[in-house]
């Protein structure tokens, strides 16, 4: 896709109130690890808006880099170390960035952060957007601070409202209070690409055919009933005794069923294949986002409800020593006939929901970056 959505944010101000938007893109799996690596930053801290959470820490450049879906993806935030008050280098090239924004705490301290501010929007050639963001947090103050209090607040707010877009934030607050893009990602998009999103959106959240027309008529589907889930085929490839007694784990006929079907090269990762070719297929026009680590994580869902859906019963069965045996355990208990039934549910009606579910999560993040645009 020939669209480049990346917007690149630089945070100015306090190490202190720079912080307070960092922890804010910091999810609970990856607190603690943050907590250990933050003090071994010199350089960069540099949070990346993606589908996963995780923590990357540079050793030689002292740069951590945090994945974090609490931000749109294709968003990334900088923050270098040190206090900028007083260190910003203004022949830096601001340009590179496309947000500046610069955050102050209480008590607002107006004198150095005015001549920061005047340093780096006066910039000749600024091509930038710019905003001051007034952090209001929990502070306790006595209850005859708090009127004093606001009114400072409310003063500064004035004051900065003359030289760019200013606003207070809260701690409930959005981050897209603060992230999402104003101006220039509308000069990163093509009108092309709107009318193909806002056409491709309209036909996923069609609700006449349930889960979208996307979905009326899916063509892979008898593809895959006749290649891989066909009666004779897991006969010979899954049901076979022969295939069977390659299975060490022998007290489960079940389990040993989803490891046969599951097997390296076998007849899910070639089902998979051609689900995942029409997920790519039906996303060319609007996809803006790494597609491998996208496939990684639609995979995962999928071997997840795959797994749901072929768990079996509670009760467990052996493979049975030989044909007369497994025949009886057939009549008695329709293994067979339960595992058939279980892959024909995932293959005609889960998986599609997990693709569409997957969908929608994609819609919903482009809507964050260009919602208002369309």
């Amino acid at each position: 896709m020939d669209v480049n959505l990346n917007y690149n944010v630089l945070l100015l101000g306090t190490a202190y109130d720079k912080n307070l938007i960092i922890s804010k893109c910091i999810t609970r799996d990856i607190e603690l690890l943050y907590e250990k690596v933050k003090e071994k930053a010199y350089g960069l801290i540099q949070v990346i808006g993606s589908w996963n959470n995780k923590i990357e820490y540079n050793e030689n450049h002292k740069i951590i880099q945090i994945y974090s879906n609490n931000i749109p993806y294709n968003i990334i935030i900088n923050s270098y170390k040190p206090d900028d008050i007083g260190n910003v280098n203004t022949q830096q090239d601001f340009n590179k960035y496309d947000k500046i924004v610069f955050i102050s705490s209480w008590q607002y301290e107006t004198y150095s952060m005015d001549r920061l501010v005047n340093s780096v929007i006066n910039i000749s050639n600024a091509n930038f957007e710019s905003m001051m963001v007034l952090f209001k947090d929990d502070i306790n103050v006595a209850a005859t601070d708090i009127g004093n209090k606001d009114n400072v607040m409310k003063q500064v707010c004035e004051k900065y409202s003359n030289l760019l877009d200013t606003i207070i934030f809260k701690n409930g607050d959005s981050l897209l209070k603060i992230l999402r893009p104003r101006l220039k990602i509308k000069n990163k998009i093509k009108k092309e690409y709107c009318e193909d999103y806002k056409s491709w959106k309209d036909e996923l959240l069609d609700e006449k055919y349930g889960t979208g027309v996307l979905f009326k008529d899916i063509d892979v589907i008898p593809v895959i009933k006749e290649e891989y889930i066909q009666p004779h085929i897991l006969e010979t490839h899954i049901y076979s005794l022969g295939a069977l007694k390659e299975v060490n784990n022998r007290s489960d006929i079940n389990a040993a069923f989803v490891l046969l079907f599951m097997k390296k090269e076998g007849l899910y990762q070639r089902a998979e294949r051609i689900i995942l070719n029409f997920y790519k297929e039906t996303i060319s026009k609007i996809c803006i986002w790494e597609e491998k680590q996208d496939l990684d994580m639609l995979k995962l869902g999928m071997y997840n409800k795959f797994k749901e859906c072929t768990e079996g019963e509670d009760k467990k069965y052996s493979i049975p020593a030989n044909r007369t045996e497994y025949n009886l355990l057939e009549l008695k208990n329709k293994v067979k006939a339960k595992f058939s039934e279980a892959l024909n549910k995932y293959y005609t009606e889960e998986v599609w929901k997990i693709l569409y579910n997957h969908m929608l999560l994609r819609s919903q993040q482009i809507d964050k970056l260009i919602g208002n645009f369309i």
